[in-house]
């Protein structure tokens, strides 16, 4: 047998390595006549692979920029909320010490009432 023969016959043993490989990743063979077919398929697949993989990478870089702005409004209004949340407290102790104030108030008015012949109303009690 020629040099040929045994020539074409490795070609075609490697290019259908080639073909099965690609096959067993996903990729097409296109028509795949030849291994210069096969490698040009391959080419521009793993060129379409990477400018996927490249976009895929500026989401994920957007993604994270979202994030981080996310974690950082969430901790402004957490900061905000504390803040509030302190304020309220300044106001419900200065709202009680204002009710505990008019509560003395309107005891020692009370006081001075109870002792006098006339009620709350300005009538003369029932002795």
């Amino acid at each position: 047998m020629s040099k040929e023969y045994w020539q074409s016959k490795q070609d075609a043993e490697d290019r259908e390595k080639v073909a099965a490989c690609l096959l067993s990743l996903g990729l097409a063979t296109g028509h795949g006549d030849t291994l210069d077919d096969l490698l040009s398929e391959l080419k521009w697949q793993v060129e379409e692979i990477r400018e996927q993989r490249d976009l895929l990478r500026k989401q994920l870089e957007d993604t994270t920029e979202a994030q981080n702005k996310i974690e950082d409004l969430t901790d402004r209004l957490n900061e905000g909320i504390k803040y509030v949340e302190k304020e309220n407290r300044y106001v419900l102790v200065w709202t009680q010490r204002e009710l505990d104030l008019a509560k003395i108030e309107a005891n020692k008015i009370y006081n001075l009432f109870k002792d006098l012949k006339y009620d709350t109303t300005g009538e003369l009690k029932d002795e």
